[in-house]
């Protein structure tokens, strides 16, 4: 009887880890497809040969952006509209790295703990956006200019 019981329990154990397996591989494909589509965008269009990063920028409008080299081991941010948009590309030295961008929102706003960095586009204009949470918890989101490196807009206690 109780080898019964054991041998039951194991095979529902077992039964659920691989349900959740499936469930976890599963999310993750929309990430892994997007991240894949605009590698092959970044490539063909602004001659992107290795990818160093990936974001997903959520605001008023949805951006994948590519952070990779071209042939010359230049370092680009490749923005990629959801919308089909014209891409924009843009030079990583001629504006903020994510460390800068981190750097400014810990310096003026001073966060507690930061949750989640990306890359897009408000207002036609590139920012970093910083995710950042507070001793309670609530999130803000700060989009720092990526040229000049000001706090341009900021979501608080979400």
């Amino acid at each position: 009887m109780k080898n019964k019981i054991l041998a039951g329990t194991s095979l529902f154990l077992l039964f659920f880890i691989c349900l959740s397996l499936i469930f976890l591989i599963r999310s993750n494909r929309p990430m892994e497809q997007a991240q894949s589509e605009a590698e092959a965008i970044a490539k063909k269009q602004a001659g992107v040969e290795k990818t160093d990063k990936f974001y997903w920028y959520n605001r008023d409008e949805t951006y994948f952006t590519i952070l990779g080299r071209d042939k010359d081991g230049e370092q680009l941010l490749v923005v990629i509209p959801k919308t089909g948009d014209p891409v924009t590309v843009v030079k990583q030295k001629d504006g903020l790295s994510e460390f800068d961008a981190v750097q400014v929102v810990a310096k003026e706003m001073k966060p507690h703990k930061m949750t989640r960095i990306n890359f897009g586009i408000l207002d036609n204009q590139p920012i970093w956006e910083i995710v950042a949470a507070n001793e309670k918890g609530e999130l803000s989101y700060y989009s720092v200019d990526f040229k000049t490196g000001s706090i341009v807009k900021t979501i608080k206690n979400v």
